[in-house]
């Protein structure tokens, strides 16, 4: 039997109560909802109001700095837009993963030293 493979939505959420439970106290982790397709109304409006297509999907604020993960499921691959956006927030000094598993989402937080409260850390 193969590997079951989560759906973009259910890694978001999966991730969401990932983050929540294992962040330190002075962590903060917010989700960007960028994706789905809107209207041109919509889309206007939501350029309008400063969003920025290719945003990652989570910023992680801690110890003064901001780390971003984005979501990909599968095979999934950056868009054109996203991997500008990346490309800029590295030029800001904001590293930036692109994980497609909860346990990748975990190496990201230990690959950037932030602690986390998760057995698995010790193994």
């Amino acid at each position: 039997m193969g590997a079951r493979f989560l759906s973009e939505a259910q890694l978001q959420e999966a991730s969401a109560d990932y983050l929540g439970f294992v962040l330190p106290k002075n962590a903060l982790a917010f989700h960007v909802p960028n994706e789905g397709k809107r209207g041109w109304r919509a889309q206007r409006a939501f350029k309008r109001g400063g969003g920025l297509a290719g945003i990652p999907d989570w910023c992680i604020v801690y110890d003064g700095r901001c780390f971003w993960i984005e979501l990909k499921a599968g095979a999934g691959k950056l868009s054109e837009k996203q991997a500008e956006a990346h490309a800029r927030l590295w030029e800001a000094g904001c590293p930036v993963v692109v994980c497609r598993s909860i346990d990748e989402v975990r190496a990201a937080l230990l690959g950037w030293a932030i602690p986390i409260r998760d057995a698995r850390a010790a193994a």
